[in-house]
């Protein structure tokens, strides 16, 4: 009867939709009205089903991915084809005024809508190199990794670097899914890891993933990483954090993690460290050899600190983040905004500490670990993206979900702000 519930829930949302606004909306609102509950309705129908069902790694990251690049598209499109909704939203909160004029809603669904805010940054990189003295946002504060795959795309196979950089954020974000599900299976079971993979989806800043964006590429390179410490892989762990460092900094934390991992392999034994614990050098040395470029290139290895600058971002004590966060929300003007900051930014404290109570060491090491960058900057804008590789607090979440119903209601909660968030991001509004 539980799993009834829902699906009648949404029928009875669209039959009094239908009766309330017979003869006042159009046909092409309709469609958008049935197609939103479509999506939710296949995504609710997925999230319970039990991970038996979908045991082998392919299968569930290859349907739940399915889901979720349908569920980006709809929901881009619906925001393309009704941008003048989010106007007042516009007027509040930051654009970059993009226009996708004389480009079919199909085509900016799927690619063109996908590239705003820092994915220009990347682009530019792609393109043209890097950029540091003499400009308002320079460049040399992004890492490499990211940009040079798309370069290298895009001259193997003659299509934009637009393109590219799309497609890659796809391929990586198909991949993260499929070795998350095979890490997390294996140590917590396949419904557990089924589910992570479907909390993963539908929270609220997933379409980051689908974005001209670091992030699938980082989360993937993070999930491998990890996979490679639970089996003891040191070597392929360490090239692994190695390119993580190349994609973002923060992947350089990475090797303390490799250090410990590796240390408590040998049950703390000192002197049976070997050769594998010079694997945790390789994240510092992608480090070191970027400051190095940066040294040759702009006289100074610190470049891509001094950039940070521009955005007012630098390390801060704990209390610096939510102090600006409650600022923009009860004194200034950027309360919107502010408040979808805040929200992650407690939910993911409270994901935190229930790892730190419940997981493995690893796992819980590691979701504080990649934490901390987002939670000691003095950059309040970005966190509600940052803390997506934080992916062992899907875990937590997915094993406090174990009732449908609650799972159910959550799902329908965080899709609801998931399609306004992409609705707003493709048409080129700050959401993180």
């Amino acid at each position: 009867a539980q799993q009834r519930v829902a699906p009648l829930a949404l029928a009875s949302v669209l039959a009094l939709l239908c009766w309330a606004g017979r003869g006042n909306f159009s046909l092409t609102a309709w469609w958008g009205v049935v197609i939103l509950i479509g999506v939710i309705a296949t995504v609710l129908q997925l999230s319970r089903m039990d991970g038996r069902v979908v045991a082998r790694p392919l299968a569930a990251a290859g349907i739940v991915f399915a889901a979720w690049r349908v569920m980006m598209w709809c929901f881009a499109a619906l925001g393309l084809h009704y941008s003048a909704v989010f106007a007042p939203i516009k007027e509040v909160v930051g654009t970059d005024n993009s226009s996708f004029a004389g480009v079919s809603v199909v085509r900016a669904a799927l690619a063109d809508a996908w590239v705003h805010w820092d994915s220009t940054a990347y682009v530019a990189i792609a393109t043209t190199g890097y950029t540091f003295r003499g400009v308002r946002w320079p460049s040399i504060a992004f890492f490499p990794l990211y940009p040079l795959l798309s370069r290298w795309l895009s001259l193997a196979t003659t299509i934009s670097v637009e393109l590219a950089a799309v497609l890659i954020a796809q391929v990586a974000f198909f991949g993260a899914l499929l070795v998350l599900y095979d890490l997390v299976s294996r140590d917590f079971g396949t419904t557990v890891a089924y589910r992570t993979l479907i909390l993963l989806i539908v929270c609220p800043t997933s379409f980051f993933f689908a974005a001209a964006y670091t992030e699938s590429i980082t989360l993937l390179l993070l999930v491998a990483a990890v996979w490679a410490i639970r089996r003891g892989r040191w070597w392929l762990a360490g090239g692994l954090g190695f390119l993580l460092t190349l994609a973002r900094l923060p992947g350089v934390l990475i090797a303390p993690i490799l250090v410990l991992a590796y240390l408590h392999s040998l049950g703390w034994r000192w002197r049976a460290i070997r050769a594998p614990i010079v694997a945790a050098a390789l994240p510092p040395l992608a480090l070191a050899l970027f400051m190095a470029f940066q040294w040759q290139r702009f006289g100074t290895p610190f470049a891509f600190m001094i950039a940070q600058q521009s955005w007012d971002n630098r390390l801060s004590p704990p209390w610096v983040l939510p102090q600006a966060l409650y600022e923009h929300i009860f004194v200034y003007d950027n309360w919107p905004l502010a408040t979808v900051q805040a929200l992650f930014w407690i939910v993911f404290l409270v994901l935190t500490i229930g790892a730190l109570l419940r997981l493995p060491w690893l796992y819980s090491l590691t979701l504080l670990f990649f934490l901390l960058p987002p939670y000691l900057s003095s950059w309040p804008w970005s966190v509600s993206r940052h803390v997506l590789l934080g992916f062992p607090a899907f875990i937590v979440l997915a094993q406090w979900t174990g009732r449908v119903w609650v799972r159910q209601l959550l799902v329908i909660a965080m899709i609801g702000l998931l399609a306004l968030l992409t609705a707003l991001f493709v048409n080129g509004v700050l959401v993180a």
